[in-house]
């Protein structure tokens, strides 16, 4: 009688919604997005970590799991890199974003861009098991710092975006559960 949590049928399409979602953005970032900018932005991971640091651990754990398996399915990496990635990247924020001031873009801009560096170096590393001939140093000059920079000059706005959604929907729903 007193119980906030949704009925079944509401999670269940809570969670389909979340699966539909997360594998087009996958594509979106796999297949699309790389053609039409010069430079690589990780769309998945900036939806996994702005969500992570508006709400915490367990959502951000749910949204890269999903985002990970898809980007997974989808690319070329071995199975799993993406989705450890994620979970390393969405575990430092949440561990290291608590105590934070989480309105203010001053203090999680350098969290964001070390969760974006971990991410990076998590694909780089797997990719270094799997292929012993990577050229490391080009590889995190060329390809990995600058890419997290972008990732996070992204996330930024993108997580004052996802802020004020959240304060829009709050009134209209109990968001505990996420």
């Amino acid at each position: 009688m007193g119980d906030r949590r949704p009925k079944l049928e509401q999670r269940i399409a809570t969670e389909a919604i979340w699966a539909v979602l997360l594998l087009t953005l996958a594509l979106f970032e796999t297949s699309l997005a790389p053609t039409l900018w010069r430079f690589r932005v990780d769309w998945v991971l900036v939806l996994t970590l702005g969500w992570t640091l508006l709400y915490g651990l367990l959502p951000g754990v749910r949204i890269a799991i999903y985002g990970g398996l898809a980007l997974d399915l989808l690319g070329s990496n071995p199975l799993g890199t993406h989705l450890l990635a994620l979970l390393l990247s969405v575990i430092l924020v949440a561990l290291l974003g608590e105590p934070l001031d989480r309105e203010a873009p001053l203090t999680t801009t350098p969290l964001l861009l070390a969760a974006a560096l971990l991410y990076g170096l998590t694909l780089t590393t797997v990719l270094a098991i799997s292929d012993a001939a990577l050229p490391w140093q080009r590889l995190l000059l060329v390809e990995v710092l600058p890419t997290a920079i972008i990732n996070t000059l992204v996330m930024i706005p993108a997580t004052a975006l996802l802020r004020r959604w959240q304060r829009r929907r709050q009134p209209a729903a109990n968001l505990e559960w996420i």
